[in-house]
């Protein structure tokens, strides 16, 4: 009985992990969309991957907190305030 509480409870976090991870790479991929549409598509892929390179590491209630804000351009601003070593990084992506 045990195991299977614990099995299940790893499944609940890694279904939790994927969702937010999901949430991410999407707001990420709106963002990008929205701000540098007439980038290529190869193009517009690196921007994204570069933008979630900067969320490397942190964990998923930090994630969340900094998804819940207004909109993803505000919840850069939030991963930079929480994280200064992430702007320089992220203004390369965007440049």
């Amino acid at each position: 009985m045990r195991i299977l509480i614990s099995v299940a409870f790893g499944l609940m976090t890694t279904v939790g992990a994927v969702a937010e991870s999901s949430d991410l790479q999407a707001a990420a991929i709106g963002f990008v969309a929205e701000e540098a549409g007439d980038a290529s598509a190869s193009q517009q892929a690196a921007m994204v991957e570069c933008i979630l390179a900067g969320f490397d590491g942190l964990d998923d209630a930090e994630i969340a907190t900094i998804l819940a804000e207004d909109d993803f351009e505000d919840s850069l601003d939030a991963l930079v305030m929480a994280h200064p070593e992430t702007e320089d990084a992220l203004e390369v992506c965007l440049g």
